[in-house]
């Protein structure tokens, strides 16, 4: 009876994500440096994790991490959780909460222009900052 109310909904738990890691001062690219995505859903139940390193341009590219849950009923739209971090040798960790969400710094201005694709998010820029102890 309830077969007709069931179905599979393939959620987007953090968004495709690509840019360049520079240095905040010299703006050379930051070749080697640790990008990673960290997603979860409000409840917890969705957790997913890629980790991947700039190239010797500084890029990076992440894909979406999608997961197939089954609802019995309509779902409220989801937005992912997902936290940005970049670590690299010489450099302050850099962070970013809300990736890709409605309410981020980048989600609003997003949807702003009427952006709803995460399209926002494949062309990032991030700068870091030395290390104290590592400036000229």
């Amino acid at each position: 009876m309830l077969s007709g109310c069931i179905f599979p909904y393939r959620y987007t738990v953090a968004p495709p994500v690509s840019g360049i890691v520079f240095d905040e001062i010299s703006k050379e690219p930051i070749p080697n440096a640790e990008v990673y995505i960290t997603s979860q859903d409000e409840e917890g139940i969705f957790h997913r994790e890629y980790i991947t390193r700039t190239e010797e341009d500084g890029s990076f590219r992440i894909p979406a991490q999608k997961v197939t849950w089954i609802w019995i009923v309509p779902q409220e739209p989801y937005y992912p959780r997902a936290t940005l971090t970049v670590n690299a040798k010489g450099y302050l960790q850099y962070q970013e909460e809300e990736l890709g969400s409605p309410q981020s710094g980048r989600g609003k201005e997003a949807c702003e222009t009427g952006d709803y694709t995460y399209s926002y998010l494949s062309s990032l820029r991030i700068p870091l900052k030395r290390l104290e102890s590592q400036k000229p």
